[in-house]
């Protein structure tokens, strides 16, 4: 793990692959946060550009989120539901999971999870 030795921030990667039925899987690692959630944004937007047949995220690399973080997932969460588009988070770490159990967010929870 790589960390940024002025900020302490563990540095965002997401990474987008397609299966042949077109279901992307994002895949986000590093800390997701007010730091990095603009780098976030973009590149979920960039991988989006061509409509996948769902989404599945990813999140059991994330070493830090925050609320910004979470409201950005939120943000694409509702945007994909807008657009009948199935959205489900497949992994999260802990510290998602706290997160997102403190804001109430429990549509955003990984089925079966804790």
């Amino acid at each position: 793990m790589t960390v940024d030795q002025f900020s302490g921030q563990v540095p965002l990667h997401v990474v987008g692959k397609r299966r042949p039925d077109e279901t992307l899987t994002i895949s986000v690692t590093g800390d997701l946060d007010i730091l990095s959630s603009a780098v976030f944004r973009a590149k979920v937007k960039a991988l989006l550009r061509q409509p996948p047949s769902g989404v599945e995220l990813d999140l059991s690399e994330v070493t830090f989120m925050d609320a910004t973080g979470a409201r950005e997932i939120l943000r694409h969460h509702q945007s994909a539901v807008r657009r009948k588009l199935t959205w489900v988070t497949v992994a999260a770490s802990l510290p998602v999971l706290l997160i997102l159990r403190l804001l109430e967010l429990a549509e955003l929870l990984p089925p079966g999870g804790p």
